[in-house]
């Protein structure tokens, strides 16, 4: 539901971001080469797995049977190579002896010359037949890459060397050793990241605007700050598991419902990190990007933080990448706040998926919950920069937006409408007209204050229902009943309209039936506005943050309802007091006078206070829209 012209991005944004998938089914083909799982973490040393083999001479077509095993493990890649070039392609391929556990791979263009696990459940034991080809070198060792869980993995563990008869010993046994792959290093920050230096040293995004991450602790900031041909990059802000950031091309966002995590159960790139832009929770769809975004988070996992880098290209998942770019990786924790930063060149060319920094983009920020190797959605909508920017030029001080500015006016609308100009109209319809009976501008001047107040909610409600198709570009499917109940309302706003506008004259038979519906389709209408504005300040596009949104809407209901109440007993105590004057005959024009005048003034008061209350609660959200 993009507007055309647009790209759709994905950011973490991490993004229900959807999944952070590990390849739990085994399709690692983009792992042949290395062997690697891109997990962030550091592999292990010392192999607790074995390889090996049937026979350890071999002729070019013979089947040798080739045996993983070790303690239960979960992910696994097995290859054979030419034992004097281990890092070379892949030799031969592979037969399965049980395809339940197992599946082939086709590295290097080689069909079946690889094999990895089919599910991410625990295995002891892996079997499997090598299928010597034709053109086979002298010697063959095999190697297998092993996840026993996402954090604790083994890389290119050795196996036996098999040779062709007739050829000389293999002696060169350094061979036999894979390398290691190695992890950028990490240090500890040894204090706070400042704000002093941002708009003169520092281009620099905070929210809320010009907070301090060195004073304040719920401050999220984000700074650049160029060197030459490299810029250091800091993060900060409050979080018990991860905190992001993405330069992307545009600022359309899908959502999916799905929780995101990463799967720590399998083999590779790491994980395609599905942080994904969104509009609705409730979406239960993995919509995927048309577009690339440039994305980084800091993930903590057992009081650990890890940066890692991570992209989305074209119609896929987005996927962890090498953190090899960064350098000068450093974090902190302290206090519920978590702070990374590190060191990357401007250009970096040759590397993939990794944007130039001397063009302008649009920059989200977000944050989430991760626990036992798994991110979970964003907490709260990612903070999004109001235009593009160039974090490499002129410092600035710039802050953004948790929500667009279409859909904070659609709720800042709804608000006005839906709790103070149709709950004052109400009131005024149903308790003062014998106050306000005097003639204005033609009708009473109560019809006149009651009809301008409820054709201003129409035109705000109208209003309001059309932002959201004119952001999205149509109807929002995945928005949950929010939609359809503002659709009901929108509907029965229009009726209301039309059934005024036919109203039959005030002796007419017809006058009381028009008078029962009237008030049913405006309660119907008040009660499922509420009930609309209730699961629309959970919506993403304009999710109110904090519990207290849900209690200041239950005291908005109770502070209405009560007065009406109020003004209902009085109106019954009032109409009881004339009608004991009446029968007891003493009544006269003075007292009769005195106690309507009484009345009124009370209702007056009432009322007054009531509006007070009103425009406080109708404040209090307004506050919290524009904080956004």
């Amino acid at each position: 539901m993009t507007a055309p012209g647009f790209t759709v991005s994905a950011f973490i944004l991490l993004l229900h971001v959807s999944f952070v998938v590990n390849y739990p089914s085994g399709k690692v083909t983009k792992s042949c080469r290395g062997m690697i799982p891109e997990h962030g973490h550091t592999p292990q040393y010392h192999p607790v797995h074995h390889i090996s083999v049937s026979q350890v001479t071999f002729r070019p077509g013979d089947q040798i049977k080739v045996t993983l095993s070790g303690p239960p493990f979960k992910g696994f890649l097995l290859e054979a190579r030419d034992a004097e070039n281990s890092s070379g392609p892949p030799v031969g391929s592979f037969t399965l002896i049980d395809s339940h556990v197992s599946q082939l791979l086709t590295c290097e263009d080689v069909q079946g010359s690889a094999v990895s696990h089919r599910s991410p459940s625990k295995k002891t034991e892996i079997k499997v037949y090598w299928d010597a080809p034709s053109s086979a070198p002298n010697h063959i060792i095999f190697l297998a890459t092993v996840v026993e869980k996402y954090k604790i993995y083994w890389v290119k563990i050795p196996g036996p060397i098999i040779s062709q008869p007739n050829v000389l010993p293999f002696t060169t046994p350094e061979a036999t050793i894979a390398p290691m792959p190695t992890v950028p290093s990490v240090s500890h920050l040894t204090r706070s990241f400042s704000a002093s230096d941002c708009g003169n040293k520092k281009f620099c995004i905070r929210s809320p605007l010009n907070c301090d991450p060195e004073k304040e602790r719920a401050c999220v900031f984000l700074s650049f700050t160029r060197d030459d041909q490299s810029v250091m990059v800091e993060l900060s802000g409050p979080s018990k598991g991860y905190l992001s950031f993405a330069f992307s091309h545009d600022r359309w966002m899908i959502l999916s419902g799905k929780l995101m995590g990463w799967l720590s159960h399998s083999l590779l790139p790491p994980s395609s990190l599905v942080f994904k832009k969104t509009f609705d929770l409730d979406s239960s769809l993995l919509l995927a990007s048309q577009g690339d975004d440039d994305a980084y988070l800091c993930i903590l996992e057992d009081q650990i933080v890890h940066i890692q880098p991570s992209h989305l290209t074209g119609r896929s998942h987005p996927i962890m990448d090498s953190g090899d770019p960064l350098e000068h990786m450093a974090w902190r924790l302290a206090d519920g706040v978590m702070q990374c930063s590190f060191r990357r060149n401007i250009t970096l060319p040759g590397v993939k998926n990794r944007f130039d920094l001397n063009a302008s983009y649009y920059i989200f920020i977000a944050d989430g919950a991760a626990a036992d190797g798994r991110i979970h959605k964003h907490s709260q909508q990612p903070l999004i920069t109001y235009e593009k920017y160039n974090v490499t030029g002129d410092p600035k001080n710039i802050g953004g937006s948790r929500s667009l500015l279409l859909l904070k006016v659609h709720g800042a609308l709804m608000f006005v409408a839906w709790m103070t100009t149709v709950s004052v109209g109400v009131l005024i319809a149903r308790f003062f007209k014998p106050v306000w009976s005097k003639a204005l501008f033609g009708d009473a001047a109560w019809f006149q204050v009651h009809r301008t107040l409820m054709l201003t909610t129409s035109a705000l409600t109208f209003i309001a229902f059309l932002l959201p198709f004119i952001y999205r570009g149509g109807w929002n499917w995945h928005a949950g009943y929010h939609p359809y109940l503002g659709f009901l309302v929108m509907v029965l706003a229009v009726l209301q309209l039309l059934l005024a506008a036919f109203r039959p004259p005030l002796h007419d038979p017809r006058r009381k039936m028009f008078n029962w519906t009237h008030w049913s389709m405006g309660t119907a209408a008040r009660i499922i506005a509420v009930a609309a504005m209730f699961l629309g300040m959970d919506l993403p596009g304009l999710n109110l943050p904090g519990p207290w949104k849900t209690y200041a809407m239950i005291g908005f209901v109770a502070w209405h309802v009560g007065t009406e109440i109020i003004l209902e007993i009085h109106a019954y105590r009032l109409s009881r007091k004339v009608e004991m004057l009446d029968d007891d005959r003493i009544q006269i024009l003075q007292s009769f006078t005195a106690a309507e005048a009484e009345g009124y003034v009370f209702k007056k008061v009432v009322l007054a206070i009531y509006v007070c209350g009103n425009l406080t609660f109708l404040t209090m959200f307004l506050s919290a829209i524009n904080r956004l």
